[in-house]
């Protein structure tokens, strides 16, 4: 949990806090200062949790609380010094920022918003133009200034701007290189209770913070590219079972050992087709063998009985004889 001089703040959704992780980045030189992560889940709501002991000392009237949500000023709460319960200290929760809007009073709750890549500027919804840092989007600020009160004032007519709320979407340049996955967007508008106003005056000049809180939110999965948490381990990798066949017979199912013999029946079966398409391709060829002597021995002796039966002439020349065939 985050606290300073006292002060505890915790963002809580569904009435549980949020587990918080240190920023390693943040500076340590400055002892009024914590930086922390959380995690922050799509459509969530939440609220803003501040508390502190009945020990705290109060050096002036009262503590402004200022809340800053992605850069942007949405709430500020009095603490005033009489009005804390000494009893048991005092707390206080922040659903979302509080409007008077001439006859009642309403709230519009913090929730989480997840961010959309876009290619160019050109698709990037107007509201990021009053982010005058790129730097503040995904944060959530709460500031404790220490103020003099002068006395009650009137409620002053503040209703919500048609833009409140976070970045709907940045380009993918802007978003590179950044754990930016969400932003703070506002439920819808109820009704609360009247609250009392005062005019207020700084203690410190320029307001400066006795104490800041710093919440940066972001996915689960960019909390474990930061190293923040853990990432999912993979489930362990089931050995292979060895094949039926190299099992030990005593130790197969009923069930098993059907399917070894099926296996087996099977095999037999291609080694005795195999075998015997061999044999008759085999008997094939010597068929056609046998075929194509008798067909050379046929013609050689017909050969044979022509030139027996032929007729023979003997003709006379002058040096020697001709034997002609007929």
């Amino acid at each position: 949990m985050a606290i300073l001089k006292e002060i505890e703040v915790v963002i809580r959704v569904n009435g549980q806090e949020l587990k918080e992780y240190d920023d390693e980045d943040a500076s340590n030189d400055n002892e009024s200062s914590v930086s922390k992560y959380v995690e922050a889940t799509s459509g969530a709501q939440f609220q803003i949790a501040t508390t502190a002991p009945r020990s705290y000392q109060f050096s002036s009237d009262a503590l402004l609380m200022k809340i800053y949500v992605d850069g942007v000023y949405v709430e500020g709460s009095l603490l005033r010094k009489k009005d804390a319960g000494w009893t048991r200290g005092w707390d206080q929760y922040h659903d979302g920022p509080r409007r008077f809007d001439g006859d009642r009073w309403e709230v519009k709750p913090f929730k989480f918003m997840e961010i959309k890549a876009v290619e160019n500027e050109l698709q990037t919804p107007d509201d990021t133009s009053k982010y005058s840092h790129i730097k503040d989007l995904g944060t959530i600020n709460i500031e404790f200034c220490r103020r003099m009160v002068l006395g009650k004032g009137a409620p002053r007519i503040w209703k919500y701007d048609k833009d409140i709320g976070g970045a709907s979407a940045l380009t993918e340049k802007q978003l590179k290189g950044k754990s930016l996955t969400h932003g703070v967007a506002f439920g819808d508008v109820r009704k609360i209770a009247d609250c009392a106003t005062y005019e207020t005056r700084p203690v410190d000049g320029k307001d400066s913070p006795v104490a800041k809180f710093i919440f940066k939110y972001c996915s689960r999965k960019a909390l474990q590219d930061l190293l923040l948490i853990p990432r999912t381990p993979s489930p362990p990798l089931e050995p292979t079972p060895l094949p039926l066949e190299e099992r030990n017979m005593d130790e197969l199912s009923p069930e098993e050992i059907r399917e070894l013999g099926r296996r087996q029946q099977a095999r037999y079966r291609m080694e005795r087709d195999a075998i015997k398409n061999e044999t008759g391709t085999k008997r094939e060829e010597t068929k056609a063998e046998h075929g194509m002597k008798r067909e050379y021995d046929e013609e050689y002796d017909e050969l044979m009985r022509s030139a027996i039966t032929k007729k023979v002439k003997i003709r006379a020349f002058e040096h020697g004889e001709t034997v002609e065939l007929d």
